[in-house]
């Protein structure tokens, strides 16, 4: 899993525009405003990829990976 979303992250980095162009456009996030929401959804797809693969770190990476797929839906 941590591969799968940590590529993701990669993905948003090298197409800032198009990242931009979804989180303004077709993902609609409450609260946050799209570029805001943009960089905290990429850094969390990097920052807790990493910490899965860390033993100690799993679970708590693991539960922010699910408030990020859980907004991903309701948005």
């Amino acid at each position: 899993m941590a591969n799968v979303f940590f590529k993701s992250g990669l993905a948003r980095i090298q197409s800032r525009d198009s990242t931009l162009y979804l989180f303004s456009d077709v993902y609609q996030v409450p609260l946050l405003p799209p570029e805001i929401a943009a960089r905290l959804a990429t850094g969390a797809e990097l920052g807790l990829s990493v910490l899965l693969v860390l033993g100690p770190f799993g679970r708590f990476a693991a539960g922010g990976l699910s408030i990020l797929n859980v907004v991903a839906v309701i948005s």
